[in-house]
């Protein structure tokens, strides 16, 4: 998963969760939503957090499963950042992820 987070300029996003996410300000810059979303595994984790809010219908599930995500992004995924502190790449793809959890949180 950390080979990649360049984007792909032949990929081509998923238009119902770009536009949802350039349209309500997540607290995203809209070229860091563009360019992010051109990262297919960035993609794929904001298609699957907006299609989860979706379909799943319980709030309490929602907010456990989003807590449990956060949690996971604020402790282990982080837990050896110093590793990656010369990989711009790297920073910037788990900070556009962990913005993704808060705004979809907040949904």
């Amino acid at each position: 998963m950390l080979s990649n987070f360049k984007p792909d300029p032949y990929f081509k996003p998923d238009l119902e969760t770009n536009f949802e996410l350039l349209q309500n300000d997540p607290g995203i810059g809209r070229g860091t939503i563009s360019n992010c979303m051109k990262v297919p595994i960035l993609h794929d984790f904001a298609v699957m957090l907006s299609v989860y809010t979706k379909i799943v219908s319980s709030k309490r599930v929602k907010e456990i499963t989003l807590q449990e995500a956060k949690d996971f992004f604020d402790g282990r995924v982080v837990y050896h950042k110093d590793y990656f502190e010369n990989f711009t790449d790297i920073k910037n793809a788990y900070t556009f992820a962990r913005k993704l959890l808060d705004y979809y949180s907040e949904k």
